[in-house]
């Protein structure tokens, strides 16, 4: 019952707060440096590659068409899935 107290207690108190502070993209809107900031292994060519590819061919309809982008591979996609959204729709993953 000790550890519980002092371990698993306060993991399971703070999870919930973790989640919410990380940090949401809206590919559709958010610039350069907001991409390179906030999302996991990305570098400013990627991030620049992604806001070229939807200036050129409109914004995203799904998180999973950002893999059309040449330098985005799906490694990429699976540990920023629930930190990218379209700005329409349901957030996670989608």
């Amino acid at each position: 019952m000790n550890i519980f107290k002092k371990v698993l207690l306060p993991a399971l108190l703070t999870a919930p707060m973790i989640a919410v502070a990380t940090p949401v993209v809206d590919i559709n809107n958010a610039d350069t440096l907001r991409i390179h900031q906030d999302l996991i292994s990305v570098t400013e060519g990627m991030a620049h590659d992604i806001v070229e590819y939807r200036e050129e061919n409109g914004k995203f309809t799904s998180v999973n068409e950002i893999l059309k982008v040449e330098s985005v591979d799906r490694d990429f996609l699976n540990i920023n899935r629930y930190r990218i959204h379209t700005g329409e729709g349901p957030r996670l993953g989608s």
